[in-house]
Parts: C-alpha cells; sequence; structure tokens
C-alpha cells in the first residue's frame, strides 16, 4: 500500500491511495508556545471523516501525548529507546494494536519501521522528489504487506516520530 501525501509535511497533509481515495486527513492548527496539536481523521466511505486520534507535541525534549479515542498515553509510555549511531537518530520501540512490537528507525534521510522479533520492513516514509535529478513525486508512506493489519497504528506514530525526525536535524544542522 503507498499512502500519498498532499504537502510534505506529514503532520498538515492529507493521505491518498495511488487512485486518489484520501484515507486519512492531518492538520495541526493550533500552536500554544512550544506545544503543536495535530488532529488525525479517518476518512469514511461517503466522504466524511472521522476523528481517530489527537497528537499533542511537545519539543524533543518534552513529554508528548498521543491520544486515540478517549485514551491518551505518553510518548514516554508508548515509545522505549533502542540503538543510537552516527547513521541514525535512534530507534523508537512500541506494541501495536496486535500485540507485536515494532521500531522505528530515524534517519537523516527517513524512518522506516520493522517488526522487532525479525526485522520484517513494515512501512517507509520517502521524501518528495522534486524533479531535478530523477522523475518528480510526492512525499509518500509505504505500508508493506506485512503492516496493512496495523495502518492506523503506522500513520499515528509515524507522525509524531517525523516531526520528532525533522526537529532532531534541525538541532543538528544548528
Amino acid at each position: 500500500m503507498q499512502l500519498y501525501l498532499s504537502s510534505n509535511t506529514p503532520w498538515r497533509a492529507d493521505y491518498s491511495t495511488e487512485d486518489g481515495q484520501i484515507l486519512y486527513k492531518v492538520d495541526s492548527p493550533k500552536f500554544y508556545g512550544n506545544v503543536m496539536k495535530v488532529s488525525v481523521a479517518k476518512v469514511q466511505t461517503k466522504g466524511s471523516h472521522e476523528p481517530w486520534a489527537e497528537i499533542e507535541y511537545h519539543s524533543v525534549k518534552g513529554d508528548s501525548t498521543i491520544k486515540v479515542g478517549n485514551v491518551s498515553r505518553s510518548t514516554k509510555d508508548i515509545f522505549r529507546g533502542g540503538k543510537c549511531s552516527l547513521s541514525n537518530f535512534g530507534e523508537n520501540v512500541f506494541q501495536a494494536s496486535d500485540g507485536q512490537e515494532y521500531t522505528w528507525v530515524m534517519t537523516s534521510v527517513k524512518c522506516k519501521l520493522s517488526r522487532k522479533s525479525d526485522d520484517t520492513p513494515i512501512a517507509t516514509y520517502h521524501l518528495k522528489h522534486y524533479g531535478i535529478m530523477s522523475k518528480s513525486r510526492p512525499a509518500s508512506l509505504e505500508i508493506f504487506l506485512e503492516g496493512e493489519g496495523i495502518v492506523d497504528d503506522i500513520i499515528t506514530t509515524f507522525i509524531y516520530i517525523e516531526k520528532r525526525r525533522t526537529e532532531l536535524i534541525a538541532i543538528v544542522v544548528s
């Protein structure tokens, strides 16, 4: 499954299938100091959308929260850290709704998700290509067959992880 983003900002984008069907609408209109609120809505078959999740993102050092339905959890409770190296900004392990553990790896150019038990690729984020050296294409989130049962978990955690990754890059560059 390839989900195409309507913008280069995953926390402000529609996520659509190859045929243009919007599956998720993500927006972050509210800023309170260094706090950003992100709303995630699932689009229904008739075009209406139903609120799915809310992410309250604090800076990299802050304690963010992810709320799905009526359950709000700290990202410090959802994720636990893994290895860090010169080639990645860290690993974030979480347990998905299917009971299995998955690992988001943040590198300087993308995020990748794999199943922790056997490193099976689950999802990869592809940045937008502008068409200078290769054919242009929008940003996309590629979800492999093994991840299609946990798409909601992937979308919600991806938005948080990608915001964190871009903020870490900004810190390293400055």
